[in-house]
């Protein structure tokens, strides 16, 4: 038991992928976006909490875009800067940024994958009432309440993007569960804090912002931003993969009926590509390994992640 507890963690941070279709060298790492929106910021509420957005604008197809682990809605900053055809929106996740806090007598539904993407998604129903169908971008975390919010929504999501979350079966057993961690994810210092269920300290916030591929000036800025994460948001959210509190990730992508879109980053610290290699997926689901990026490439080459993105949803 204390072996798993030690592996399950880095499930909260990492990512899948499979055979290379692009392939960039790192000639885009640092470039200045070449669209400058106007991003508008607010909150919304719904029955749980406020929630803090990041909106791009526009009028094009909507992408609701999830952040991962201890990061907020900043991470799409770039990505907004680079899409000129969507209308791209972003939540602080509960428990992140300057969206609420659960409280103790809902800290263990909310700080779930399905519990953040119920939430997430009433947020998006009241900040464009109406809206319909919209596709969505999952980052790590995100991906994995990206599959959760499909399976509450299947007739309104058009498309789902994931990059960073590694689909996970229900465990059938401790012994499965420790199967499947273990051949999905290496074992690194940082993956531990994925499921920490106390606030960083800041050299612990620096380490985890590190191997999440943000580069040392970013780190500086955003540190803050993770020590101030609720940590039950983590430690919470770790129990309740472990306790298979979430949809079987695998066969939900199997069997939907929509177009998917797994991305990945072949410097990626963490993942062991093989776990998805070895198995066969449906014709609808297209994956990608991007040569030469690490885990958080939406934000350190948002030009290519783009460029990606724009062709799938096309």
């Amino acid at each position: 038991m204390n072996r798993l507890l030690l592996l399950i963690p880095t499930v909260l941070i990492l990512l899948a992928t499979t055979d290379p279709t692009y392939s960039a060298d790192d000639t885009d790492k640092g470039e200045i976006a070449t669209v400058q929106r106007k991003i508008t910021t607010g909150y919304v509420d719904t029955k749980t909490g406020r929630l803090f957005y990041r909106d791009s604008g526009g009028t094009g197809p909507v992408l609701l875009c999830i952040h991962g682990n201890s990061t907020g809605s900043w991470l799409f900053e770039n990505l907004m800067n680079e899409n000129s055809t969507m209308r791209l929106i972003s939540f602080d996740s509960p428990g992140h940024g300057e969206s609420f806090r659960a409280s103790d007598d809902t800290a263990t539904e909310i700080y779930t994958f399905p519990g953040c993407a119920k939430t997430l998604l009433e947020g998006l129903d009241q900040l464009m009432p109406g809206i319909g169908q919209f596709n969505v971008l999952g980052i790590s975390k995100g991906g994995h309440e990206a599959i959760n919010l499909y399976e509450l929504a299947r007739d309104r999501v058009r498309s789902l993007i994931i990059s960073g979350s590694p689909p996970l079966p229900l465990f059938e057993s401790e012994s499965h569960a420790g199967e499947i961690l273990s051949t999905a994810f290496k074992s690194i210092p940082a993956g531990a804090l994925s499921g920490k269920g106390e606030s960083y300290t800041e050299e612990e916030a620096k380490l985890y912002l590190k191997a999440n591929g943000f580069e040392a000036a970013e780190v500086l800025k955003r540190v803050k931003a993770a020590m101030d994460t609720d940590g039950r948001a983590r430690g919470l959210m770790f129990k309740s993969v472990f306790a298979n509190q979430r949809v079987d990730e695998v066969k939900s992508l199997q069997e939907a009926k929509i177009r998917i879109l797994m991305l990945g980053g072949e410097e990626d610290e963490f993942i062991n590509y093989e776990y998805v290699k070895a198995k066969e997926w449906s014709p609808h689901i297209h994956i990608q390994i991007i040569k030469g990026k690490n885990h958080s490439f939406v934000w350190n080459h948002a030009k290519l992640f783009n460029e990606i993105i724009v062709q799938h949803l096309s």
